[in-house]
């Protein structure tokens, strides 16, 4: 290991070089955890992920070894209740997504379940080991999630869009007809449908103990595209064949969790069934399965259940909630003012442990294992001996990281505007990019590598990210500030931070940037319509003008909702909150970086921004537009070589504006 007077500054390329450990999963009996690494295959262009497994090796030392080979690749690890076997999902056969299981004494992986009607969807092993539940989607789906990759030239025949709701991000158009839900019998390989009782899919399933019944979560609303947060808990009975509702109470319900004795499910969600956005925090909830009584047992908490930070080199796994052995005690992961921790409570607003940092964790009897995060790495895991393993040890120890600062600034409306800030090795006033979150209802972390903002740090620049107001894990008050007012409140935030920085003597006030993505994006552009202080800006698939977003973005938007205006009627408030309406006042020297295969900000949005910058001739402009093999997610998830261009284009744009004299 390179001391720290040894180790160099990051530089761009080193992306390529992170592997991104996921979803730890403990096995029964704590003697072997199962998770995925990540990694990028250079010479292919494209990533590899492969299951690795912590346990007994040679000598009966722990180790850490690959279990999975095949260039498919594999996810979604689950350990049989016996512990023998790991299943795990992986596309071996025609390309098409299969249920595999691999013997922990060793030996070939053997096909488990291929769903010969169309594509895996969810799926759960049942508590004795000899069953599962499955859905199926449908093959037009299955055959445009090939198409969005590129891995298709099959050319289809013409749409026939019937339902609101008819693509999404990262998978495509979706199938007029919804998934079906099977149960599987493992040893007699047949499949039996789950005739649940209702015209449209359940999710979250999750066994009881006993295995004789299977609950889940499904849509109640009249029409489920324009209302997805009314759902209900229902659980079937597999013998009987029939369906009972658990709860009367409304809202969202996820990550549903049996106790172990079964009589209670825990799960995510809130109360309100109208609220779609994410503004309300979400909260874990118990339910009596006898009685239907559901309490919130974070009622008086006023944070969130769930990772919401926005990374770009770490993973993610379960975040709860989880049963201890005894039915006594549920955890879940939070997100709460910069930090995730794991918390284990024993009741209503009654928290027994917060344990800070983890981002994702498993848990089998006595036995834990966790996703822990840091400043100063991409991810490590926890195993139940409490040794740690992180695949990214060699690298991090050639790199000399910067450690984010914490500071709270004083705004106009007399609240601390919350930011983290990256100093550059450099005395004295640095240039500074302000690099604004999207969600907008997301956080960064105080203790979350962004490795893009290292590589601008070791570049010379002084990097601020902000959490404004609209932010999740500040309070509901916090994120609710947003609605129906993008621009003003977060803006007012923002500058507070970059204010502050310069007060301190960090940043250089005639150079200073702003860069962000999507609705961070939205807010790069916002600002620099409302003030010249910025010499140079990269808005990224952003939001630019909202009424025609309401009627191209890939979920159904709800007019008259979050914003009080109606793309058919009285559009003022979409206008007035839309960074077109004051292109024409930009004098920033302005990049636009869009993707043409982005459904939830298309590429429309940059399309008519950079012809309101260009048209109006009081700015230089210039728009970075990737192909449709580029989705919303590349700067995070793109293809590995534009993921690199994107960082080289912005480095130069901000070089040239800010560095150069």
């Amino acid at each position: 290991m390179n001391t720290p007077a040894l180790r160099r500054k990051p530089v761009i390329s080193d992306l390529l070089r992170f592997k991104t450990a996921a979803d730890p999963r403990v096995a029964p009996g704590g003697a072997r955890v199962a998770f995925t690494i990540k990694a990028i295959d250079v010479a292919a262009d494209k990533y590899t992920q492969q299951i690795h497994v912590w346990g007994p090796a040679t000598g009966g030392v722990n180790a850490v070894r690959q279990w999975t080979h095949a260039a498919a690749g594999a996810s979604g690890q689950s350990w049989s209740p016996c512990g023998e076997w790991l299943y795990f999902v992986s596309s071996r056969k025609d390309d098409r997504s299969a249920i595999h299981r691999i013997n922990v004494h060793g030996g070939e992986a053997e096909l488990v379940l291929l769903a010969d009607a169309g594509a895996l969807g969810e799926w759960v092993l049942s508590p004795c080991g000899g069953k599962l539940v499955y859905t199926v989607i449908h093959k037009d789906v299955a055959a445009e999630r090939k198409a969005v990759a590129g891995k298709s030239d099959v050319k289809p025949l013409p749409r026939v869009i019937t339902k609101l709701h008819y693509r999404s991000e990262g998978s495509g158009f979706i199938s007029a007809r919804n998934p079906d839900v099977f149960l599987f019998d493992i040893e007699t390989k047949e499949s039996t449908p789950l005739q649940h009782g209702f015209d449209r899919t359940p999710s979250d399933f999750v066994w009881s103990p006993c295995g004789g019944k299977v609950a889940f979560s499904i849509n109640l609303s009249p029409d489920e595209q324009r209302l997805w947060a009314d759902q209900g808990l229902y659980a079937f009975d597999i013998s009987e064949g029939t369906t009972v509702r658990l709860t009367e109470q409304e809202g969202p319900k996820g990550s549903l969790s049996w106790s172990p004795c079964g009589g209670f499910i825990a799960w995510v969600g809130h109360g309100d069934r109208n609220e779609t956005w994410g503004v309300t925090n979400e909260h874990l909830w118990v339910t009596n399965v006898a009685s239907g009584e559901s309490i919130d047992w974070m009622s008086t908490m006023d944070i969130t259940v769930g990772d919401t930070t926005l990374v770009d080199v770490s993973g993610r796994g379960q975040t709860g909630p989880k049963w201890s052995r005894c039915g006594q005690k549920v955890r879940v992961v939070v997100s709460d003012k910069g930090v995730v921790s794991r918390l284990t409570l024993t009741g209503p607003n009654t928290v027994l442990e917060s344990r800070p940092n983890v981002a994702a964790f498993d848990v089998a009897g006595p036995d834990h294992t966790f996703l822990e995060v840091g400043w100063d790495n991409a991810g490590v895991i926890r195993f139940p001996d409490d040794s740690v393993y992180d695949p990214n040890a060699e690298l991090l120890s050639e790199l000399a990281l910067v450690e984010p600062v914490e500071i709270f600034s004083k705004t106009p409306s007399g609240h601390d505007a919350p930011s983290f800030v990256l100093r550059p090795a450099a005395d004295g006033p640095a240039p500074t990019l302000v690099y604004i979150h999207g969600g907008p209802h997301t956080m960064y972390g105080a203790q979350n590598i962004f490795f893009e903002y290292q590589v601008l740090a070791a570049a010379g620049y002084c990097v601020i990210y902000p959490n404004p107001r609209g932010s999740k894990g500040y309070g509901e008050a916090w994120t609710m500030a947003l609605k129906g007012n993008w621009g003003v409140p977060a803006m007012e935030d923002v500058m507070a931070g970059v204010d502050d920085a310069i007060a301190r003597g960090w940043s250089d006030a005639e150079r200073l940037g702003v860069v962000g993505g999507s609705y961070g994006g939205y807010l790069s552009g916002w600002i620099i319509g409302q003030t010249d202080r910025f010499k140079a800006a990269v808005p990224e698939r952003g939001v630019y003008d909202l009424v025609s977003m309401a009627g191209t973005t890939d979920f159904p938007w709800r007019d008259t909702d979050y914003f009080p205006a109606d793309t058919c009627g009285d559009t003022a408030a979409y206008r007035e909150q839309s960074p077109l309406t004051y292109a024409d006042r930009v004098v920033t020297p302005t990049m636009i970086i869009h993707s043409e295969g982005d459904l939830r900000c298309p590429v429309s949005q940059a399309d008519q921004y950079f012809r309101a910058i260009k048209w109006a001739d009081r700015a230089e402009v210039i728009f970075v537009r990737y192909g449709t093999e580029s989705t919303h997610e590349l700067s995070r998830g793109g293809v590995p070589s534009l993921r690199v261009d994107r960082q080289v284009r912005i480095h130069s744009w901000f070089s040239k504006y800010l560095l150069q004299k």
